[in-house]
């Protein structure tokens, strides 16, 4: 849904009849709402102690994490509704567990 908000962003850009650009603008009105509806119950995903875990239990998956870490980066680029504050929790917690040799593996 990410990738085809972008791609209506970018063809609403080179529409000149008010008919196409109203259909793209209810499209993305439609995918936007998927998108909040579905953002809205990944957070839930959140555990107690930050990071994402299946079924929002402590200790979050690092794996999980990570991919949900890229997928709200991701849709921050064309939504408002990301917070960028949990976004940055989660960010500082993932890179908090890397293994103390600082050697940057997991």
């Amino acid at each position: 849904m990410v990738m085809a908000l972008q791609l209506l962003n970018e063809m609403q850009k080179s529409l000149s009849k008010q008919e196409d650009i109203d259909r793209v603008k209810l499209m993305k009105f439609q995918i936007m709402e998927k998108l909040k509806k579905g953002y809205d119950r990944l957070v839930t995903f959140e555990t107690s102690t930050k990071g994402y875990e299946w079924f929002g239990e402590s200790p979050g998956h690092e794996a999980l994490s990570a991919y949900g870490i890229a997928q709200f980066n991701d849709m921050n680029k064309v939504v408002s509704f990301v917070s960028d504050s949990d976004l940055n929790r989660n960010v500082d917690w993932l890179m908090e567990r890397r293994n103390p040799d600082q050697s940057g593996h997991w």
